[in-house]
């Protein structure tokens, strides 16, 4: 049974699963009810930090072992130009969507249409599309996946208003309180967990998992769900790499099978190193985060 001061919770504290119609044109999340433009946003600044680590690491990794990165060919500064003059449709698609969203011209929702539809033009014009067999087979693998996402948002909606009816959000609030960790316990907590989870499963599958637990009580504790989110993605990624059960490692193996998992591992550990340092940099300066999208609104 539901006590009524748990469900004057789940109505009044907890951020709702459920958006409305207007939200979802809006582009509003659908798991966390945040909006999509300002956490598509946030995570310009973290990978950006996440690129300039990687290349610092890929940078020391070479200096100490010149073998382990052994240089290659140079390329006449004509080819160099031929090479990225080639990849200015990538670009292009890039500054229209960034700066559509940014300016307010279409919603992140429509942004994406106009990025397909934008890709679609892209490749027709160098000759791809043009085959009715070509265009079977692009359909279907866009239908695959569109339907395997929508089953999982589907089913986590489902999951995040059966926790809502069973009361749980207010009752793990409760024992948050009751133990004193306070928003940044909380917040370690849930990366901890995050952690542990992608020793077993995939970031989709973690995500929709945490977030309808942990959310009503982030809410209630007044943290700031956008720069959340950006942390536990990195977090969730960072399980992912994690010896001895991080999944993503035992992908690599199977596209390259002649090489260890013990050597795949090792080679993983100095970007572990580098994504616990940007994990670390956005939990102590939030505004890593979250200030792009302030100066976006």
């Amino acid at each position: 049974m539901v006590s009524p001061r748990q469900r004057t919770f789940n109505h009044t504290c907890a951020p709702s699963l459920v958006t409305s119609r207007e939200d979802l044109d809006g582009g509003t999340s659908v798991i966390s009810g945040q909006d999509i433009g300002q956490l598509f946003m946030a995570g310009m600044v973290p990978g950006t930090l996440l690129v300039v680590l990687f290349m610092a690491t890929s940078l020391l990794i070479t200096a100490v072992r010149p073998e382990y990165g052994p240089r290659g060919k140079a390329l006449p500064f004509v080819d160099t130009l031929r090479a990225s003059y080639s990849t200015w449709p990538v670009l292009f698609l890039f500054v229209i969507i960034i700066g559509g969203i940014y300016s307010g011209v279409f919603t992140p929702n429509e942004a994406a249409a106009v990025g397909c539809a934008g890709a679609f033009l892209f490749g027709a014009f160098r000759g791809h599309f043009l085959e009715l067999q070509e265009l079977r087979e692009v359909f279907e693998d866009a239908i695959s996946t569109a339907s395997m996402l929508f089953a999982i948002l589907f089913a986590a909606l489902v999951f995040g208003q059966f926790l809502n009816l069973s009361g749980m959000p207010a009752q793990l609030l409760q024992l948050i309180l009751s133990l004193g960790l306070g928003p940044s316990g909380l917040v370690l907590v849930i990366c901890l967990v995050c952690i542990a989870l992608g020793t077993v499963f995939e970031s989709i599958g973690i995500l929709l998992l945490i977030t309808p637990i942990f959310l009503p009580a982030l809410g209630a504790l007044g943290v700031n769900l956008i720069w959340f989110g950006i942390l536990t993605v990195i977090v969730v990624e960072l399980g992912l790499i994690i010896p001895p059960l991080g999944m993503n490692v035992f992908t690599v193996k199977t596209m390259a099978p002649d090489i260890s998992l013990g050597a795949i591992f090792l080679g993983v550990m100095p970007y572990v190193g580098a994504m616990f340092l940007a994990g670390l940099l956005i939990l102590l300066f939030p505004e890593i985060a979250v200030w792009l999208p302030s100066v976006m609104r």
